[in-house]
């Protein structure tokens, strides 16, 4: 359930949009938005939360691009009563606003972290992605939105900037949201469902005046001043370092951690990092499987070291530094990128993600609550049936398939999936880390000692266990969920022995992309038999190396005999006369377009340093005459011995019996 409360704004007219006021309030609509997250996010984390989520938009008012609107809007939860508790509460939060303002430290966080990111587009004003002036000469032609040199807006920000007060944010703020309520609209979107209560406009318009009658307390933004890690790192060492052919920079540490780094100037602002080890989800008990979700996504809500998440933010002001945490069937990793003046705060986080995951028992009530609900949502819908039925056909019954039932996450143990996730990160000396980018490498090193060097080790040099293996011959399922908009859902997947090696990979892209030529054409385009059809090929190297072909698309229940016809004839075809030399050719072309493009961007390079640690190959080396070298005969083989494997695995399902 959505309830927006829209504050109706006229248009500034096209020939006032060059305007100092029109910048400053733009900036400001930009502020509302992150200010007024920080505090309904503080509130949404909280078990007992009466809102999902809460949050204020600044566009067009509905369809129309006559009036502007900055909405405030609800999501609420799915109880019989959640519209009035959430809009209440947001509410509360809107006229806390208005009475007292957005505070001083606030507003200084937010011009700080705006000045910051201004030195950076600057820096990096010759690497600005082609999208990024495609989408400002789009706004400027059609509704004359300013394109200023990007020299010049800096210039005017950090001239400008300085000027504004906290004053000015919230005066400007209650010039919108006005004391008499003369510009409001409060709409209401619901599912027709008994448990729901939709509230009268009456009952609505009294709840909103008791609200807008209250003397709220003004918001408290509270800082933490305590370190950041509860206990300062005992630096290591470097004991090895070495240069590699291709110019990358190879270390060990004195904990037996690794280090590749790869020095680029793609972008002056960029550093990314990625840091890899075999084991993941693999190893822990099968039983326990079923809460991976919840260990891999607590870390997303709740902070590292001393500070939880909201705090993160406000310590880290002005500072561009982030980490993301994963854990993987058969590794873990840690994800960060940077600045380069900010690499310290980025390791530092890194350091905290191995020891110190924040505890936030709140935040992971409040967590586990929404997946109880999401859970109970998906319960009976037709596409959470899909995704079991294909689990089921695909794996068979096994206990890394079984899923927490809604009942399940009111008991679950905090401290026992904190203790799962140190144990995959308790052991460095089994952990590459890469960094590509804007790297100083002296600068690196020191870093590198004191919080990745003084990280422990086990020396266990764990590998992945065998998981999630395909079950050996042919099956099907097909079965009948009712609808409100009659579809069946199709999944096929040929299943065959194979062997990886970056060649192979590049010839089952190849194939996966003509296919879908293929079948656009003759199941969408010549029978009208689905509405889109996705075609792939995976060259797997995990749990087993295999190829599998696998098609998926939505289609009418009376055409989905034809459509799975089709599939298969157009394999057969392929198989037996190979593709076209066009379509071969089409798609070899793109992929030498895409490979030209990705030699300038660190994340390319951060993904071929991340698939030679884990398959052992160079996916980049000699990559364009690999693609040149690969022929229609190559494609029309990988077919045939995918075909030949006579595995296949059929998952449909349809609103009716036919």
């Amino acid at each position: 359930m959505c309830i927006p409360i829209p504050v109706i704004v006229n248009v500034t007219k096209r020939d006032d949009k060059n305007s100092r006021d029109y910048m400053v309030h733009n900036l400001f609509n930009n502020f509302f938005y992150e200010m007024f997250h920080d505090h309904t996010r503080d509130i949404a984390q909280k078990p007992d939360s009466p809102f999902a989520l809460a949050y204020i938009r600044d566009g067009d008012f509905f369809l129309s691009n006559t009036k502007r609107a900055l909405s405030a809007i609800v999501s609420c939860k799915d109880n019989r009563n959640s519209i009035m508790e959430g809009s209440e509460a947001m509410l509360r939060e809107l006229f806390r606003i208005r009475q007292n303002g957005f505070t001083q430290s606030e507003f200084d966080r937010y011009r700080k972290d705006m000045l910051v990111h201004l030195d950076n587009m600057l820096e990096d004003k010759n690497k600005r992605e082609s999208s990024g002036f495609v989408n400002e000469y789009v706004r400027n032609f059609l509704d004359n939105e300013p394109i200023p040199r990007l020299e010049d807006e800096v210039a005017f920000w950090k001239k400008e900037l300085p000027k504004l007060t906290v004053a000015d944010l919230n005066n400007y703020f209650r010039s919108l949201f006005k004391g008499d309520d003369s510009n409001i609209v409060i709409t209401i979107t619901a599912p027709e469902a008994d448990t729901i209560n939709v509230p009268s406009k009456q009952v609505f318009m009294e709840m909103y005046k008791k609200v807008e009658a209250e003397k709220i307390a003004p918001y408290i933004d509270n800082v933490s001043n305590l370190p950041f890690l509860p206990v300062e790192p005992v630096a290591g060492e470097i004991i090895s370092e070495t240069t590699d052919p291709d110019g990358r920079i190879h270390m060990t540490l004195s904990n037996g951690a690794k280090v590749i780094v790869m020095k680029t100037d793609y972008k002056k602002n960029e550093i990314l990092m990625q840091a890899f080890a075999h084991g993941g989800l693999s190893l822990i008990p099968a039983e326990q499987y079923k809460y991976s979700a919840l260990i891999s996504g607590m870390t997303a809500i709740s902070g590292w070291g001393n500070y939880s998440l909201a705090d993160m933010s406000k310590k880290f002001v002005g500072i561009n530094a982030n980490i993301n945490v994963g854990i993987e069937d058969n590794y873990q990793s840690v994800a960060g990128s940077c600045l380069p003046v900010d690499i310290k705060y980025m390791l530092e986080m890194t350091h905290a993600s191995f020891l110190y995951p924040h505890k936030d028992s709140e935040a992971f009530a409040s967590f586990t609550q929404r997946l109880k609900r999401t859970t109970l949502s998906m319960d009976g819908k037709p596409e959470k049936a899909f995704s079991d039925s294909l689990q089921m056909i695909t794996y068979g019954k096994s206990p890394y398939n079984d899923e927490l039932k809604a009942e399940e996450y009111d008991s679950i143990n905090y401290d026992t999936l904190l203790n799962i996730y140190k144990q995959r990160f308790s052991d460095a000396s089994n952990f590459t880390f890469t960094f590509v980018g804007n790297v100083n490498i002296d600068s690196l090193r020191p870093y590198l000692e004191k919080y990745i060097a003084s990280l422990p080790s086990t020396y266990k040099h764990e590998q992945a266990r065998s998981i999630h293996e395909i079950l050996p011959g042919s099956r099907s399922c097909i079965f009948y969920k009712e609808q409100q908009t009659p579809k069946a859902t199709i999944s096929l997947q040929y299943v065959a022995p194979g062997e990886f090696n970056v060649r192979n990979q590049i010839v089952g892209s190849i194939l996966g992309q003509v296919l879908t030529i293929i079948y656009t054409k003759t199941i969408r385009e010549d029978a009208g038999a689905a509405y889109s059809v996705s075609a792939g090929c995976a060259v797997d190297y995990y749990p087993n190396e295999q190829n599998r072909i696998i098609v998926r698309f939505p289609t009418s229940p009376q055409q989905s005999d034809l459509a799975i016809s089709l599939v298969d004839k157009g394999l057969d075809e392929l198989v037996k006369n190979g593709p076209s030399q066009t379509d071969v050719d089409k798609v070899k072309e793109y992929m030498l377009k895409v490979h030209q493009s990705n030699q300038t961007s660190n994340r390319y390079w951060q993904y071929v340093m991340s698939f030679e640690w884990n398959h052992g190959y160079n996916l980049d080396k000699d990559y364009d005459n690999l693609v040149r070298s690969i022929t229609v005969k190559d494609v029309q083989n990988m077919a045939k011995s995918i075909k030949a494997g006579d595995r296949l695995l059929v998952v449909m399902s349809s609103p009716e019996k036919k």
